[in-house]
């Protein structure tokens, strides 16, 4: 009971489980959604749920992950562990699939930014300086700060510090 709720009460489902015969339940999801984002969510999260290897897991799995969980599982507090069992604990292709939607996250991030007509970007909470790697590739923000609690991640990544758009700051 306790994982089924971590993976779906993030997505905004009500969780009930009632056990039937040893190891199976009777799972009720509640939620005002989408059909489509629900099969998704299903999808997804039955086999991870599952966590036995019933056939082969190769690249495809981690473009059928991607198309089916791309515009939820990046906002999920528990993405990593979704994605290491719903790819059966391969970390070569966990890893592939993390970065994939860490990519297509930034490109959302930057587009938005973008639209909004911004040409100065702060980055709280900047970590490793992912997003600020990707505004400094792009002309078209003129300032980039980032900022983070963590001066150990800051001086990690104080290369950035040669690039004269942007600075960092920690508290």
């Amino acid at each position: 009971m306790p994982l089924l709720r971590r993976l779906f009460e993030p997505l905004g489902y009500q969780v009930s489980a009632h056990p039937l015969e040893s190891p199976y339940f009777s799972i009720t999801l509640q939620a005002s959604c989408c059909l489509q984002d629900l099969l998704a969510h299903i999808y997804v999260l039955v086999p991870v749920l599952d966590n036995n290897k019933h056939y082969w897991i190769g690249d495809a799995e981690v473009d059928k992950l991607l198309r089916h969980a791309n515009s939820w599982l990046g906002h999920h507090p528990d993405k990593d562990f979704i994605t290491k069992r719903y790819l059966k604990y391969q970390p070569s292709l966990a890893r592939q699939a993390l970065a994939r939607l860490g990519d297509e996250r930034l490109g959302t991030v930057i587009a938005v930014l973008k639209n909004s007509q911004a040409k100065r970007v702060l980055d709280l909470g900047c970590g490793e300086g992912n997003l600020l790697r990707a505004l400094l590739k792009d002309n078209f923000f003129e300032e980039i700060v980032g900022v983070d609690i963590s001066s150990r991640a800051l001086e990690i990544h104080s290369w950035f510090a040669d690039l004269p758009r942007q600075a960092f700051i920690w508290l």
